[in-house]
């Protein structure tokens, strides 16, 4: 299977990390396509616009609209409201354009054959545990912000393990 047969998802792929991410996958032979709300990054940043759509995860009808038709092999989920400091008095809006965004992308990539799924965390899943921080240290998070990302690695795990999906978290 060529590169090009390997169809990948870059969520918030207008943000900087997302941005380079697609690029350099395209430059490798890549069949990519890109998602991001626009709420933090910039149309800009898109090098493609024929394969970029603008889409809110939150949105899970959508959502899983644009998964079924693209059917995605893999998703490198970088979309991520980063709201550490905040998080405590915007709750349902960290927990909304985190975990439930993340979730609302995951059931339908599942259901369409997703073979892997790269996701960026945050060090906040840590807490204030002693830097460096490695995985194999308890999560403790302090914030909500921290908690839903703790979510979303875990529900990763549990329906990785249950459709025998290929997880790696960053």
């Amino acid at each position: 299977m060529n590169n090009k047969n390997i169809k990948i998802l870059i969520t918030g792929s207008a943000g900087f990390m997302g941005s380079h991410l697609y690029d350099k996958l395209e430059n490798k032979g890549f069949d990519v396509f890109g998602v991001d709300d626009l709420s933090g990054g910039f149309l800009r940043n898109v090098s493609n616009k024929k394969t970029f759509k603008k889409l809110d995860l939150r949105d899970r009808k959508k959502t899983a609209e644009y998964v079924a038709g693209l059917k995605p092999d893999m998703i490198f989920h970088l979309a991520a409201d980063a709201t550490e400091g905040r998080s405590q008095f915007t709750p349902f809006s960290a927990i909304d354009r985190n975990l439930v965004a993340y979730v609302n992308l995951l059931i339908p990539a599942i259901k369409n054959g997703l073979k892997k799924m790269v996701l960026t965390s945050s060090m906040s899943v840590y807490g204030a545990q002693q830097a460096p921080f490695s995985e194999d240290l308890v999560m403790q998070p302090e914030d909500v912000y921290g908690s839903a990302k703790t979510s979303m690695e875990v529900i990763t795990k549990v329906l990785g393990n249950v459709y025998a999906i290929l997880i790696e978290m960053l």
